[in-house]
């Protein structure tokens, strides 16, 4: 993310200000998850493999 808008032409700070954004407000009041793994080489050691948004679904008003 950050190396793409920065080949787009965005200043570091506009680009670290959106990352900032996106992921300590609006990701974590829309729910999201921790995708980790790790390489068949290094068993033992887990990474952070990326960060999935996962909207909470809300259900929809039943008619009565």
């Amino acid at each position: 993310m950050f190396y793409k808008a920065r080949r787009r032409g965005e200043s570091e700070k506009q680009v670290l200000d959106r990352m900032s954004q996106t992921f300590n407000v609006e990701y974590p009041q829309a729910g999201m998850v921790f995708a980790i793994g790790n390489q068949v080489a290094r068993r033992h050691v887990w990474q952070l493999l990326g960060v999935i948004r996962l909207d909470e679904p809300r259900q929809a008003s039943l008619p009565l």
